[in-house]
């Protein structure tokens, strides 16, 4: 008749390793997936180990440098007494020396937060947290 239907039915007897091929290339793109993982989570440890050292480093210049701006500020009021008195004309450089001290431990505490706000992002918590209360967000 004028209507024809065919069907074709292919059943290999022999897939020539083809299965095994696959398999094969499944489990290598599982293992390089795998190894790159593991390749970005020890770039984030040593990233975040990184920051906790500087972070540490920086908490121990800050003890220095409030160290150092209170001794200017001593040195500013010492100098602004014998400037009253007419004795010693040193003001200026006295008030110069306080304003780098204060400068120093301002760009100290920026860059203590900063490295806060980074490792907390590695460590997924909010940004500011150790802002906040700095004895929860040690590792």
């Amino acid at each position: 008749g004028p209507w024809a239907v065919g069907l074709e039915v292919e059943l290999p007897l022999f897939t020539g390793g083809r299965g095994a091929a696959e398999r094969a290339r499944a489990r290598a793109e599982l293992a390089r997936s795998e190894a790159e993982l593991a390749r970005v989570q020890a770039e984030l440890r040593q990233s975040a180990q990184s920051l906790w050292e500087e972070i540490r480093v920086l908490q121990a210049g800050r003890t220095a440098t409030q160290t150092r701006t209170d001794y200017r500020e001593l040195y500013l009021d010492r100098s602004r007494a014998l400037y009253e008195m007419e004795v010693n004309a040193d003001l200026g450089d006295a008030m110069v020396e306080s304003s780098a001290a204060r400068l120093q431990q301002a760009e100290l505490d920026y860059r203590l937060l900063m490295n806060w706000a980074r490792l907390n992002i590695l460590r997924g918590r909010p940004l500011f947290a150790a802002a906040g209360n700095a004895k929860e967000d040690r590792p």
